[in-house]
């Protein structure tokens, strides 16, 4: 079965996550009985409700952990995320006087809201693939559709659509992973709006028309 799923345990759960101890333990108890990260809805439901990250349908990683990903991002559908991947929305600021977040982020009691540094959104496109030990920073505020991050990158800037990047920091190893025609009609397709069936049948119509050459490194 592929179907998204949320127990009514895990409804009741996400009603009263903030209030409980042990929490963290309980929500991973409740997203393996809904299947796991990849199909909990609940776990969707805390994370954007309590921490600010969308997460669309049948991504997956670590990403998904609480407390691994700022606040401000948006992960589209059909995502793979390696293991220990991290998110920072934000850096320290490198034009004050001092760069202890004692003195400039305003949840540690001390400072004023208006000396918060920026924190700065990102948004994971459809069915990319984000490999291992990757550190996503401020600078990277889009990773685009169908894009590859080798494993143990730093992105400091954008990732384009179907492109392959590796490295610290990240850089293209290969413009895309297809032609234009072929990219128009993976982006025309849309078949990251498709339940898993029908996407696969999308999915193999589009694989047909694909030169296995085209997509060597």
């Amino acid at each position: 079965m592929t179907a998204m799923r949320r127990s009514w345990i895990g409804s009741a759960f996400a009603g009263i996550y903030p209030k409980i101890p042990f929490r963290s333990h309980l929500l991973k108890r409740v997203v393996a009985a809904e299947g796991g990260d990849m199909y909990s809805l609940t776990l969707r439901d805390i994370l954007e409700q309590y921490h600010g990250i969308r997460v669309g349908n049948y991504s997956y990683g670590s990403l998904l952990t609480v407390g691994h990903c700022d606040r401000n991002t948006e992960i589209g559908d059909y995502v793979s995320i390696g293991p220990n991947v991290r998110r920072f929305g934000a850096a320290h600021p490198l034009h004050h006087a001092a760069l202890h977040p004692l003195f400039y982020n305003p949840a540690l009691g001390l400072a004023r809201a208006d000396q918060d540094v920026t924190r700065e959104s990102c948004w994971i496109g459809h069915d990319a693939w984000i490999g291992a030990n990757v550190t996503l920073l401020p600078g990277c505020r889009r990773i685009g559709i169908g894009a590859v991050v080798g494993a143990g990158s730093v992105l400091t800037r954008d990732v384009p659509d179907f492109a392959v990047v590796a490295g610290n920091p990240g850089k293209p190893i290969k413009a895309s992973r297809f032609s234009p025609e072929i990219e128009a009609l993976i982006i025309d397709s849309q078949f990251w709006t498709h339940p898993p069936e029908r996407a696969m049948q999308v999915i193999t119509g589009l694989n047909e028309r694909l030169d296995p050459r085209e997509n060597a490194f």
